[in-house]
């Protein structure tokens, strides 16, 4: 515990150093603390849990420092070095969402706030390298990443709230994050150059599949945080995929393909749920659709002469 001590301390720190520290210093310390992460969440004793999850804690505050692009425009320096090293661990922290879960499974001190970095770093990674001022030597790596990788974050920050192992301001912050990532430029680009370019990101349907997974009754006890999320996609997908001159049939159709899953879902989650607090839940999550698409739009989701068993959602 003694070593824990002092290596919070340390961290603490570098958390304040990264900050005035050069590239090539930064990444140097980076790719130690992710070895260091990797190692503590790997650990199983739980005599270890409470210290782990803080070392946990601290070595992805200072990694945010370096994973956060949001400072970029102050460098006069190239950073493709460092967007490289995001694209690594991007992958890398993914493939660790199940320790991450585990070791905030216990209820200790710090746990809320292990899956809100989690969340955090992930989301962080995950808008730089969606943003335009992306390294052009990391475009074509991101465009390779994307297709896989994008769809698992979702997934993933999904799962950090798919329990009730952790506080409900903990999940009001994931899910803060969530949004962010919904609602962040890179997204809506992607889908506008869809739409313009006539490409044709079959990745958006994955991202969508995640993020109806939280209209299951298991996310039942946090809806209140999950469901706007639902609603902020269908929005997002909406007002990227159809600019305000209209859009074409092809494209109009494959809005609402991908669109509908989400919206109907909701709706009939609420022919589906009794208590007056959930229906409430999710009335004003389809009022965030209506309010975002337009009336007109909203409709052409919600055939209301179809039942349950036409369905695009599953409540298991």
């Amino acid at each position: 515990r003694e070593k824990s001590v002092r290596l919070m301390h340390l961290l603490s720190f570098l958390e304040q150093f990264l900050l005035i520290t050069d590239v090539a210093a930064r990444l140097k310390i980076g790719s130690v603390l992710m070895k260091i992460l990797e190692r503590i969440i790997s650990v199983e004793q739980i005599n270890e849990a409470l210290s782990n999850i803080l070392v946990a804690n601290g070595c992805m505050s200072v990694l945010l420092q370096i994973f956060d692009h949001s400072n970029r425009e102050n460098h006069n320096v190239d950073l493709a070095e460092e967007d490289a090293f995001c694209a690594q661990q991007w992958a890398i922290l993914l493939q660790s969402s199940v320790k991450i879960v585990a070791i905030t499974k216990n209820g200790n001190e710090g746990s809320g706030e292990c899956r809100i970095l989690y969340a955090r770093a992930i989301v962080a990674i995950s808008t730089r390298l969606l943003s335009d001022n992306i390294s052009k030597a990391q475009k074509p790596v991101m465009d390779a990443l994307l297709p896989k990788l994008l769809p698992l974050s979702f997934t993933t920050i999904i799962n950090c709230v798919g329990d009730d192992d952790i506080s409900q301001d903990a999940v009001q912050s994931i899910c803060a994050e969530l949004s962010r990532l919904i609602r962040c430029d890179g997204i809506q680009r992607i889908l506008k150059n869809e739409v313009e370019m006539d490409t044709s990101p079959n990745f958006i349907e994955s991202c969508v599949s995640a993020v109806s997974k939280v209209l299951h009754f298991r996310f039942r006890s946090n809806w209140d945080a999950t469901l706007p999320c639902v609603a902020s996609l269908a929005v997002t997908i909406v007002q990227g995929m159809i600019p305000p001159s209209g859009a074409d049939e092809p494209h109009m159709a494959k809005m609402q393909a991908r669109v509908k899953p989400l919206v109907w879902g909701l709706v009939q989650l609420h022919a589906d749920v009794d208590d007056k607090n959930a229906k409430q839940v999710i009335e004003d999550s389809v009022g965030i659709v209506v309010k975002g698409v337009g009336a007109e739009i909203f409709m052409g989701f919600v055939n209301l002469s179809e039942g349950s068993k036409d369905s695009d959602v599953i409540h298991g």
